[in-house]
């Protein structure tokens, strides 16, 4: 991989019916957490952590301090003081240590009745930390993943149910001017503006003070304006919650992914995948119906965001297990149908196990490419460089300034930098423009570009500025998003 200019989607990297990450170059600890479930079985554990995986989803007989879970606890619990219980037993007894990397649908299993979360989450919250012995302090626990009970905006920079994008309406507008705004969120219902519950005091336990809150980026299958619209909401998500004093956060998506190299029929009405099978027939496959999934824009942006401004990634999903590569090793029907597809030819017996995925599984690779990225970077902010908006010029949008209306701090908000009143990133999205930040110390610098709103099919040259200087870092594709380095 390139060191220097625009890094490079490395060779290996290959859109199927399953993850190529076996074949990418061992990388150094970066510090980011990459938290994956379906793996590739050519390789050992050992050998997936020197990709830079660090934590794999939970599996039987797995070292509890390599695992993360969106963990369901399937007991209802109806007390402070239960939930209190609960959540400092799962640590006592071993299920979970400082280590792991901990999200929970404990709304949806049951445990904690969604109407009643905002009471006895706090509880069970302070029970783990407290075993723990790390509340208050920066750890691995991110809450629910459950919606309603994550996100300190509205995804899309929806207005209404009806769909509309204002990235400029008031409650986004005004929620990074201040620690109070950024805590609150806009209601669809009524129009009204709550603080988010994640921040109120429930028997003298604060949630935000005890635990980090995941952002969750799995989005379904979107594109045109909508598509665009979800990337930036979740560059400002991330932002709000810094806003408001949440220490930390991760990108939490699923492991599904569109690819036209994987022969997608038809994504919006998820019709599903071909498995080809030419050595049985010219032209005869397996179709196999899939749920929408993440677009590619949307999983590449999702590792980028998650290694460069988050804690790190986790994907997402109920199977846990290994996968080889061969299509005569297609998993058996499942949970979604599959049908033999031939002019004459009958269906061949699958020769398993080990098994192929039996729906696209390499946006996880995104990860070790993002990881990768972020391991040549990140010399300049061990040096004290701080993440900022870079303004630039382009040969399609021309000049784009850093928006100052409110503060000459360019500074993006991170864990200790809260530069209030910066929101570029609405003005960008509200003029359909790139976005680009990165961060400079003397004359070294990293610039991270992209720009979702320009067609696949275009590209723009772009020149950023850098601490007055300006900067050529080359021509980029639409939809395409880009690192480099100096």
């Amino acid at each position: 991989m390139k060191t220097v200019g625009l890094l490079n989607i490395p060779n290996w990297f290959k859109p199927a019916m399953y993850g190529n990450f076996d074949q990418a170059s061992d990388s150094s600890y970066t510090g980011k957490l990459i938290g994956l479930c379906q793996l590739p079985a050519s390789l050992s554990w050992e050998e997936i952590k020197a990709k830079g995986v660090t934590h794999l989803y939970n599996r039987p007989g797995a070292n509890v301090s390599e695992i993360y879970e969106t963990f369901k606890y399937y007991n209802p619990v109806t007390s402070a003081q239960a939930a209190y219980n609960a959540g400092k037993g799962i640590v006592q007894n071993g299920q979970f240590n400082a280590q792991s990397i901990f999200t929970e649908e404990l709304s949806e299993d049951g445990t904690l009745d969604f109407n009643n979360y905002w009471n006895l989450a706090p509880h069970w919250y302070k029970g783990m930390t407290d075993q723990m012995g790390n509340g208050g302090v920066k750890n691995r626990i991110y809450g629910s993943y459950t919606g309603g009970q994550h996100d300190v905006s509205i995804q899309q920079f929806h207005t209404d149910f009806g769909g509309t994008i204002n990235p400029l309406f008031y409650a986004f507008r005004d929620g990074l001017d201040d620690q109070s705004n950024a805590r609150k969120l806009y209601n669809l219902n009524n129009g009204e503006l709550n603080t988010f519950p994640f921040f109120n005091n429930v028997d003298g336990i604060v949630m935000s003070d005890i635990i980090g809150l995941l952002t969750n980026t799995y989005s379904g299958w979107l594109s045109g304006d909508n598509a665009a619209a979800f990337c930036y909401s979740k560059f400002y998500e991330i932002q709000k919650k810094f806003a408001a004093g949440i220490r930390n956060t991760i990108i939490f998506t699923w492991t599904g992914s569109e690819s036209a190299n994987a022969h997608i029929e038809s994504p919006q009405a998820g019709s599903g995948w071909r498995v080809m099978r030419d050595d049985v027939q010219n032209g005869a496959y397996w179709r196999a119906i899939a749920h929408h999934n993440n677009n590619p824009m949307i999983a590449l942006w999702n590792a980028v965001l998650g290694v460069f401004l988050t804690d790190g990634i986790v994907y997402w999903d109920s199977r846990r297990e290994s996968f080889v590569k061969t299509p005569q090793n297609l998993e058996a029907p499942g949970y979604f149908p599959q049908y033999w597809v031939s002019s004459s030819a009958p269906e061949p017996a699958r020769q398993n196990p080990p098994k192929m995925s039996s729906f696209p599984w390499w946006q996880q690779d995104y990860s070790i490419i993002a990881n990768q990225w972020f391991a040549h970077c990140k010399t300049v902010l061990d040096a004290g460089g701080e993440y900022r908006y870079f303004g630039y010029t382009s040969s399609v949008n021309g000049v784009v300034n850093v928006n100052t209306d409110k503060t000459n701090d360019t500074r993006l908000f991170t864990e200790s930098a809260k530069p209030y009143g910066q929101n570029t990133v609405l003005h960008l999205a509200n003029g359909k423009k790139g976005i680009c930040f990165g961060a400079y110390i003397g004359n070294s610098f990293f610039a991270v570009y992209f720009n979702p709103w320009l067609p696949a099919n275009q590209s723009e040259t772009i020149s950023v500025n850098v601490n007055g200087v300006s900067r050529n870092i080359g021509t980029i594709k639409g939809k395409t998003v880009a690192v480099y380095r100096s």
